[in-house]
């Protein structure tokens, strides 16, 4: 069952369905299903847990808007890598040029959504020299980074999903994100 709160829009939360819409346009996820439904699912989840409490308006807001934009700027920074490889720059101009559109973004969504929202973004946004548990320690160090990769985890755990990966993948996938979850649990309780 839907909740009230899953209708719950406000100027910042449809600012945010445009910015994701725009930039997962064209983009698939790894079974080849359009990939803005994953962040449009992750804000589902987490407003239909909201159906059985009164949360506070603004953080709930904030929660919803960084669902929508978690993978945003990871995803433009792809872009960069792609553009920038097919046109044979130089690691360093590349790289250059990711720190300087990684810059523009987060200045945007702070103009926008406010230093919360922004920081939850970036704190979402898997650097390259990270393994994946330091991403999820420093995921674990924002209350709303946290919530939100909880239902992020779990919508990639979805049982329809996971049926369209090898038997191996999954399975890989499945001790992944499952110890990351156990973590991040631990660390919402911690928060609450």
């Amino acid at each position: 069952m839907l909740s009230y709160w899953y209708n719950y829009y406000t100027d910042k939360i449809v600012l945010a369905l445009e910015i994701a819409n725009d930039i997962h346009k064209d983009q698939k996820d790894g079974i080849g299903v359009p990939y803005i439904l994953h962040p449009y699912r992750v804000a589902a989840w987490y407003a239909d847990d909201m159906s059985d409490q009164c949360p506070n308006i603004k953080e709930f807001e904030e929660c919803y808007i960084i669902a929508l934009l978690h993978d945003t700027i990871e995803s433009k920074i792809d872009d960069l890598r792609l553009w920038g490889l097919s046109f044979d720059y130089s690691e360093i101009s590349i790289n250059q040029m990711i720190k300087e559109r990684y810059e523009q973004i987060k200045r945007s969504y702070i103009s926008e959504f406010g230093e919360e929202v922004a920081e939850a973004v970036d704190i979402l946004t898997r650097r390259k020299e990270d393994t994946y548990n330091q991403y999820i320690d420093k995921v674990c160090k924002n209350k709303y980074a946290t919530i939100v990769k909880i239902y992020d985890i779990r919508d990639n755990l979805d049982e329809n999903r996971m049926a369209r990966f090898t038997d191996e993948h999954r399975e890989s996938l499945r001790k992944r994100y499952e110890k990351a979850l156990e973590k991040l649990e631990k660390a919402r309780e911690e928060w609450e």
